[in-house]
């Protein structure tokens, strides 16, 4: 009898060890899962220079893990008061080199330059699409 119990107590103990070994598996595992960087721009004033358009904003990082930026496509339309599309032009960044951390941001000026442009100073309004690629 006294061996019986003896026999229950270590199949129970057993039972703890192996529910205790898959637990911390299982913990194991939800913290190997990879943080990923999700970084988009936002673009906060656009200006028209004599050759050139200005495109400000801020890359902003909603991931868990910081990146760098490394290229980007932007593509900028312009409207006057009355909402005419009187500008429109993109332009493909390589090497952008911009590190923004986990949760953070980081301002940042796209410059595209094309001889067509000229300088206005009037009230505008302005639409940016962009494409943005980080490692």
């Amino acid at each position: 009898m006294k061996g019986e119990v003896i026999m229950a107590t270590m199949k129970k103990f057993l039972m703890m060890v192996l529910t205790a070994a898959c637990m911390l598996g299982v913990l194991a595992q939800a913290q190997e899962v990879s943080a990923n960087a999700n970084i988009v721009f936002n673009a906060a004033e656009v200006q028209l220079l004599d050759g050139e358009t200005l495109i400000k904003g801020y890359l902003i990082n909603s991931g868990d893990a910081g990146a760098t930026v490394t290229a980007a496509s932007i593509s900028v339309i312009v409207q006057d008061d009355a909402g005419n599309v009187f500008w429109q032009d993109s332009g493909d960044f390589a090497n952008v080199g911009v590190y923004v951390p986990a949760g953070g941001s980081h301002g940042h000026v796209f410059h595209i330059h094309n001889p067509n442009c000229r300088a206005y100073n009037g009230t505008i309004r302005w639409h940016v699409d962009n494409h943005i690629r980080f490692s």
